[in-house]
């Protein structure tokens, strides 16, 4: 009697998630899925790796629970901030648009975290 022992496994990748299913090398064998896991939960459980935004990793970086060991790469793209010219002496007005360039600032590595491409 012919025992199979070929193994398909697949791996659904995507940015936020990856999905994980095996199949064995028979006819009429059905899939087996064992679920779906956060990327970079995996990642930071030490059973994946994962590729993200600076703005999403910097916080597990910074914990210890993670590591880039190739750095950054700026992907040249930029944000700005629009808006009609002010026509009052707003203080509300003025700390939000002091917030919202720091949290921008954030949103970008280092010189020190950023790989050479």
């Amino acid at each position: 009697m012919y025992k199979h022992n070929i193994l398909f496994i697949g791996l659904d990748t995507h940015k936020v998630s990856t999905e994980v299913a095996h199949v064995e090398d028979q006819r009429g064998a059905n899939p087996v899925h064992y679920g779906k896991i956060k990327t970079t939960k995996a990642a930071v459980d030490g059973v994946g790796a994962a590729i993200g935004s600076y703005p999403l990793v910097i916080d597990d970086l910074k914990r210890g629970s993670s590591i880039a060991p190739f750095g950054f790469v700026l992907s040249g793209n930029s944000y700005i901030l629009l808006g009609q010219e002010s026509r009052s002496d707003n203080d509300l007005e003025k700390q939000f648009i002091d917030w919202i360039k720091n949290q921008l600032l954030q949103c970008v590595p280092t010189n020190e975290e950023v790989f050479p491409v």
